[in-house]
């Protein structure tokens, strides 16, 4: 065993000659040397990231401008560290506990909505029409959304947008109505930290959103960890960066601040990359639909738009699982970003070239058999909310076997994916529906789950 194992398992990965279809966006082009001279932080010289006094100050506005919002803030705790201080910002002073959540929140979301002690109302997509991506849209009607605000009168509303797939909200459209409803609007765009720089896009606050958080890393060339809180005019830049320091490091990383400026120095200059890669995605997406390989495009999303720059692809249009596809494309040397049953999601950044792309429609025109087999998805149990995020994750607790967790209460949040919507999160009960796509699809859940512990 080696005597520096992860640095070993990096450099293992660094020496393999993929093509990286993946997150960072810097696709391991750096922008500038890492020094250790550079590892600094809250020095007379250097400032203080939660103050709003130079060097932060400078960046920040011009992370503002480049985002064509009010107000930006640098953060070097990810977008959770954004999340976080986005919703104990919006409930500071407040009775109003109720929250309005995209079901297909982060697992961040749920994490903070204990940590607050907030109390759910899960807004699910209408995915009618929308085969074969039932099971990744974001789409809700507006009328869901009217609905649901007059019953439950919420403190804030939630959205993710883009999603992990590349779905994307009408954002200026959901502002109206929830502020109509003297309610906040925050916004998880941490995958649309490039929108910005795409012609026709913008980012969630210049839409009317209240806050909003992207991961710079994650599409843009920043280390891993860097990220951008965005947020309106009226919003009290003092006491939103108050708490994002009660939730972040009190010794941030410098560096990875660093690299967030730098991120969007390079992003400002690279606006023809940007929309270079947005025709050439286009004109690929198109390519393979026509072979019979299913893409996610605009024209799928309805009433929303797609990422321009995301390439997600339902390979069950062809027959196969997204996870078979996935390592069929690694053996053919190209790591995606993820996959799951039914998808394959890749990332494209102004890391990649036109080489790049060609070698991926090489690679999925590859997979596609003579005779598609497209496989049906059916639709997911809506579960019981039996007590709030907070209570379940404070409950004691064990782990079972899923096949005995009928009746019994989540501790955690259980997904086909990661990033996918939960078919249960803390505080909802294990239904018989939900036991049984447990009992259904057993490669697609754990065969273990943690349940509040039961008395006696």
């Amino acid at each position: 065993m080696s005597d520096t194992p992860i640095l070993s398992a990096l450099s293992r990965y660094a020496e393999r000659k993929t093509l990286r279809m993946h997150m960072p966006g810097h696709k391991g082009q750096g922008l500038f040397p890492l020094d250790w001279l550079l590892d600094a932080t809250e020095l007379a010289d250097t400032g203080c990231l939660y103050d709003d006094a130079p060097p932060f100050s400078d960046a920040n506005r011009l992370a503002a401008r480049a985002w064509g919002v009010p107000q930006a803030m640098i953060l070097a705790g990810g977008a959770t560290l954004g999340i976080q201080a986005m919703l104990r910002y919006a409930f500071g002073g407040t009775e109003n506990r109720r929250l309005l959540v995209d079901r297909g929140s982060h697992k961040s979301v749920y994490h903070a909505m204990a940590i607050n002690d907030l109390y759910p109302t899960y807004l699910y997509p209408d995915c009618k029409g929308r085969a074969p991506f039932e099971q990744i849209g974001a789409t809700f009607s507006l009328e869901l959304l009217e609905r649901t605000l007059t019953e439950i009168a919420p403190r804030a509303v939630i959205l993710t947008s883009p999603t992990y797939y590349g779905t994307m909200h009408d954002i200026a459209a959901i502002a109206k109505v929830v502020h109509a409803h003297n309610a906040l609007l925050c916004v998880d765009e941490a995958h649309g930290a490039h929108l910005p720089f795409c012609a026709g896009f913008s980012p969630a606050v210049a839409q009317g959103a209240d806050m909003a958080v992207c991961s710079l890393h994650k599409t843009l060339p920043a280390l891993t960890g860097a990220a951008l809180l965005t947020f309106a005019d009226w919003i009290d830049r003092a006491e939103l960066s108050r708490a994002a320091a009660t939730f972040g490091s009190s010794s941030p990383s410098f560096l990875i601040a660093a690299s967030a400026d730098a991120a969007r120095k390079d992003a400002e200059a690279s606006v023809e990359v940007f929309s270079a890669h947005m025709q050439a995605l286009q004109a690929l997406r198109t390519s393979l639909a026509q072979s019979g390989l299913a893409t996610l495009c605009a024209d799928d999303c309805a009433s929303h738009l797609a990422d321009p720059l995301r390439l997600t692809v339902c390979s069950t249009s062809i027959g196969i699982s997204g996870s078979d596809a996935a390592e069929r494309l690694n053996q053919a040397g190209i790591v995606v970003e993820m996959s799951d049953a039914a998808h394959v999601v890749c990332i494209v950044t102004v890391a990649d070239s036109e080489c790049d792309l060609a070698r991926i429609q090489d690679a999925f025109t590859a997979l596609i058999p003579e005779a598609p087999r497209p496989t049906p998805s059916s639709p997911m149990p809506i579960p019981k909310i039996a007590c709030s995020p907070r209570e379940a994750w404070m409950a004691a607790s064990e782990t079972i076997s899923t096949s005995a967790s009928l009746g019994r209460i989540s501790a955690e949040t259980v997904g086909r994916y990661p990033p996918g919507i939960p078919i249960v999160a803390p505080g909802e009960m294990i239904t018989e529906k939900v036991a049984a796509a447990f009992a259904a699809d057993p490669s697609a859940y754990p065969t273990e789950i943690r349940v509040l512990r039961q008395n006696g």
